[in-house]
């Protein structure tokens, strides 16, 4: 086939003219395809390939249909050459009929009937002359034409049988009805054969199946039809009849329903079946696709797309089982651990799902390992257990078939077509996954403590486990002790039974002993951490420390844990002393006193200074009043403005030419905005008179004239204030990429004015002496207020690496101390930092997410953010404020956040619900209107504008390049090159994205050393999800076959896959 495929291509090359023929004798491929009995396929084929040839006739004038009849080859074969030539002879014959010629158009038939078709099978050649000889013209043509187009629908399909008109779903019928089964097929010849509950039943081999005339109670049961040809077999659907004893009715509906009264641990979802959806207990999630499930009542009514159906999901840390059996592996030794929650989801028993539910569990074993093809390795590590309760109200544990499992290393997805209770268990031997988490009394961190009470906290890394621990620790500690969360560290225990693990200090002493184990949350009590002389990091501006921990496992390795503990700064006390030095036309030289500072760990303040301008109407009126001089700061509050800001200077100069004011000074920190001094007064009695070179008074209009030409821009400001505004301005406008993107982290447009007003309004929030570290401290604010409320997913990846950004403001005093061209470019990287994150936040928040959403990462997206990390630290590394001594932890924090994320990995709760969105936004029978008040509830947001056709066909184009077919194999045996024995099958098996799998195409075998196909049939378990291909006869001994499996016969909720695979593979000697 090979060398006359390559010919013939070489031909069509070559030259067009000759393109029908291949020898002198004028015959085309498809004549020696008859006179060498090709295969039906390899006819097809050929026929394919040039359809013109089937009535091209050779030197001895005949053709290849005219050799197929002669030589009496296989009905099937001559079909597939002669139905191409009918469809020609009648399209050729229609249009004549369309031009009134019917005499032209009866000879068409009559010729081509006598020509090349008085040997096809099934077709009456003495009907078409007895017609055309009988019959005028007009009404022959019609007859023929009508008896043409039947033979060419019963006799022209060459796939499968194709079912027309199928079986009911479900028939529910009363007692004495006559029952009569009927089902309309083309693809002749066809043979029937009727099912019964699974058993063949003898005798009924027609189209139809009277089951009885008398419908009984034991008529009832599950009704098929196998329906075969000569391309393969196909069932029709099941009909499941049900026969009711019309004296007692019960409502089949009523199991779709709760009626009884909750749990209090009971969680109650209605599940509408046209859109499904990812229902969500404590991280434990039951994904129903949509079209899964039907709901019958008594009159054959299917409410499943009206009242849904209600689904009740318990989740229990603690769970009390029955003894759990050996499991089958031989090994007595050693006992069973739970290591999920014990999951209750009723009701049941149901109607079998059309499409299996996915329930996903999260787990914490540790050390997943790839099963082999029999899944040997579950039974011995990780296995999922469902609980039945029999009428007694015993209950029992059950193995679930380990093909019905996907295990990964932070859950398992169980495929159910029935609801029941499930819990994952392992080998008590076997290690699990845990995070000791640490919390500090928050009342205890300052600037000037020597230690830390840590309160210590373990549980198994699941998200369930870590949320009880945060609500634990505030609740048991309550609002007036407040507990900050310092950290949470992973370990390994080396078994799920108890074992000690150590909290060690960096000098070695161990400062607390837990007995852990892979079980449920359990509080461990305090610990002290020394943090030795603090004052000489926290004096110079850094408020935080970072003491070094180890938790060391028995018998399981060590764990290095650095902390980054926050040390809020004491008040500072007021300024003394504070008064003005001179006051001329054009500014104000004020100066103050500090009083000595109350802690010496306290880094040095900064002060504010503020002005409120008087006109001379405002002073005339109210000067003289007793209360303006001793409440004016109430009176004129709202006039102040800030005229400097600083952090060492005790002495400055305001260029103004106000005629009075009132001045006020605050002494600052990173953590208190200090009380206002008292007010000073400049008055124009205040003013200094300068005299002129002849000795006399300069009037002040003429001093006012001799200002210089920057005191227009100074006016109300010190110089080193007015620097700063325009150093801020400056910082935005080079570090923001855009004024769309500084709007939208800050709210404000990227202009000075609106900068500085901005940070004026938040002197006492976000407080720093320089103001583009104020606008630092604004934006890390403002990007941990969007990924708490603006985030649609991922949402708690966006939380931890802002918060992880956000302890730069820790540093930022001292920053503020030495503001210095080194210390401008850490801030500048650090505004990158904020930049670069807020821009990962708004491919999650931003217009067009849910498109975003459809083919997001979570890993991919933690990986941006550690690469935004691990970029600021490359550029703060060799500043003097992160070195050894000083803020070298945080840059150690932020280093370890790729392993602390790959270590600490906890189930992915966006995963399903990624799923869930494509299988309703490609469900052919989706209702668009139920599709947005899902995902409207489901995102808690408007989903008019982002359910576009066009993001979600973008989104698709994005998701169909990785749809390959390799990626959704989770199993294929046997494997590429593996010697199996001759009685092997061939099994493949899917991931959960995988919906249905077309049998008669996917699995191709054929022997590469007969070079002949092997005849088999593939069968699909949607449950199991995977497809097997069994072989009519046993395969050779010590021979290759090549294994071809058809990526596009493999459709998942995404579509269609792609990458057609290919392997091969060995027999053994007999």
């Amino acid at each position: 086939m090979d060398f006359v495929q390559y010919i013939y291509n070489a031909i069509q090359e070559h030259d067009a003219a000759i393109v029908t023929r291949l020898d002198r004798q004028g015959r085309t491929v498809l004549h020696y395809a008859v006179l060498r009995n090709w295969d039906v396929d390899d006819v097809a084929w050929a026929v394919s390939i040039y359809p013109g040839a089937v009535d091209v006739q050779d030197c001895d004038g005949f053709s290849p249909l005219t050799y197929a009849t002669l030589y009496g080859r296989r009905d099937e074969s001559i079909l597939q050459i002669a139905v191409p030539l009918m469809r020609q002879v009648q399209a050729k014959a229609t249009r004549m009929m369309e031009d009134r010629n019917y005499e032209g158009s009866k000879r068409v038939f009559v010729k081509a009937s006598r020509d090349f078709l008085s040997g096809v099978p099934h077709f009456d050649q003495a009907f078409v002359e007895e017609t055309a000889v009988t019959l005028d013209a007009t009404t022959a043509s019609e007859q023929i034409d009508a008896m043409w187009i039947e033979f060419l629908a019963v006799w022209g399909h060459f796939d499968p049988p194709e079912i027309v008109v199928d079986l009911p779903a479900k028939w529910r019928v009363t007692l004495g009805t006559r029952v009569v089964y009927t089902i309309e097929v083309k693809g002749e010849p066809l043979t029937y054969q009727w099912f019964c509950d699974g058993r063949p039943l003898e005798g009924f081999t027609t189209d139809t199946l009277d089951v009885t005339g008398s419908a009984v109670a034991e008529d009832a049961g599950a009704y098929f039809c196998r329906l075969t040809n000569w391309r393969g077999s196909v069932d029709s659907t099941t009909s499941v009849l049900i026969v009711l004893d019309d004296t007692v009715v019960v409502d089949p509906s009523t199991r779709y329903y709760r009626t009884l009264p909750l749990h209090p641990q009971d969680v109650l979802f209605n599940v509408n079946a046209a859109v499904g959806g990812v229902l969500d207990v404590n991280h434990v999630q039951l994904f129903i696709p949509p079209r899964s499930f039907e709901v019958w009542d008594l009159f054959d009514a299917n409410l499943a797309d009206t009242r849904g159906m209600d689904v009740v999901i318990r989740t229990e840390l603690e769970p009390v089982l029955p003894p759990i059996p050996s499991l089958g592996d031989g090994n007595q030794v050693g006992g069973w651990q739970v290591v999920s929650p014990l999951v209750v989801v009723t009701p049941h028993p149901l109607d079998p799902f059309q499409i299996p539910w996915t329930l996903r569990l999260p787990h914490h074993a540790a050390q997943i390992q790839t099963t082999n093809s029999d899944n040997q390795e579950f039974s011995s590590h990780v296995t999922v257990l469902q609980c039945i309760k029999d009428v007694d109200s015993v209950q029992t544990l059950h193995v679930i078939p380990p093909r019905q499992l996907r295990v990964h290393p932070t859950h398992v997805d169980i495929d159910l077509v029935a609801l029941g209770t499930f819990v994952v268990v392992q080998k008590e031997s076997r290690p699990v996954r845990m995070s000791v988490v640490m919390f500090a009394r928050s009342d205890q961190l300052t600037v000037d403590t020597s230690h830390v009470q840590l309160v210590v906290w373990s549980c198994p890394t699941r998200q369930d486990c870590l949320d009880l621990v945060m609500a634990s620790s505030l609740s048991l500690d309550g609002p007036d002790n407040p507990l900050l969360h310092v950290g949470t560290f992973p370990i390994v225990l080396p078994a799920s039974s108890a074992a000690i693990v150590n909290v060690v200090s960096a000098s070695g002493d161990v400062l607390l002993e837990m007995m852990l184990c892979g079980k449920t949350p359990r509080r461990h009590g305090g610990v002290v951490v020394p943090l030795g002389d603090t004052m000489p990091w926290t004096s110079r501006g850094i408020a935080m420390a970072c003491p070094h921990l180890v938790l060391c496992v028995m018998n399981g390795g060590s764990y290095n844990v650095d902390l980054v503990v926050p040390l809020k700064c004491h008040a500072n006390r007021p300024v003394a002393g504070a008064k003005v030095l001179q006051h001329t036309p054009n500014g104000v030289d004020v100066a103050w006193a500090v009083k000595s500072a109350t802690c010496k760990a306290n880094p040095p303040p900064y002060f504010v200074v503020e002005m409120a301008a008087f006109s001379d109407t405002f002073w005339r009126r109210y000067n003289a009043i007793w209360w303006f001089e001793r409440a004016n700061v109430s009176v004129v509050h709202r006039m102040y403005k800030v005229a400097h800001m600083g952090a060492h200077a005790t002495q400055i100069h305001i260029a103004t030419d106000v005629h009075a004011a009132s001045l006020r000074i605050a002494v600052c920190n990173l953590d208190s905005f200090g009380e206002y001094s008292g007010n000073v007064l400049v008055t124009p009695e205040s003013v200094e008179v300068d005299y002129d070179d002849e000795g006399d008074v300069t009037s002040l209009s003429e001093q006012r004239e001799k200002r210089n030409e920057d005191f227009v821009t100074l006016n109300g400001l010190s110089q080193t204030w007015h620097d700063s505004h325009q150093h801020v301005f400056d910082v935005a406008a080079q570090v923001y990429s855009s004024p769309s993107l500084f709007r939208a982290l800050y709210g404000i447009p990227l202009t000075r004015d609106a900068i500085v007003a901005m940070l004026e309004s938040k002197k006492q929030s976000h407080r720093a002496a320089h103001e583009d570290i104020s606008l630092l401290l604004v934006g890390l604010d403002a990007l941990a207020t969007a990924a708490a409320s603006t985030v649609h997913f991922h949402r708690s990846v966006c939380m931890h690496f802002c918060k992880c950004l956000s302890l730069a403001a820790r540093v930022t005093p001292a920053l503020d101390l030495d503001h210095s061209a080194a210390a401008h470019g850490v801030v500048r990287a650090m505004h990158h930092a904020v930049q670069a994150m807020f821009q990962l936040l708004q491919t999650v928040a931003a217009p067009g997410w849910f498109g975003r959403f459809l083919v997001a990462s979570s890993m991919a997206l933690q990986s941006s953010f550690v690469d935004v990390l691990e970029a600021l630290v490359m550029k703060c590394r060799d500043h003097p404020v992160f070195d050894r001594d000083l803020g070298h932890g945080l840059l150690l924090h932020w280093e370890n956040q790729r392993h602390h994320g790959v270590a600490a990995a906890v189930m992915d709760g966006d995963e399903l619900k990624q799923l869930h969105a494509w299988s309703v936004a490609l469900h052919a029978r989706q209702d668009q209107a139920l599709s947005l008040a899902y995902f409207t509830k489901s995102f808690h947001a408007d989903m008019l504008d982002e359910i576009t056709q066009d993001r979600v066909a973008q989104a698709h184009v994005d998701v169909e390049k990785h749809n390959t077919l390799k990626t959704r194999l989770i199993y294929v045996s046997p494997r590429p090159d593996e010697v199996v024995t001759n009685a092997a099958t061939v099994e493949v098996r899917f991931d959960g994205t995988v919906v249905d799998v077309d049998c008669l195409r996917f699995i191709t075998v054929k022997n590469a050393s007969l070079k002949v196909r092997v005849n088999g049939n593939v069968a699909y378990d949607k449950v199991t999800r995977t497809a097997v291909f069994v072989p009519t006869v046993a395969l050779e001994a010590r021979s290759t076959f090549k294994v071809k499996l058809r990526a596009d016969a493999v459709t998942t909720w995404y579509g269609p896959t792609s990458t057609t695979m290919k392997h091969s593979f060995t027999t053994k000697p007999m």
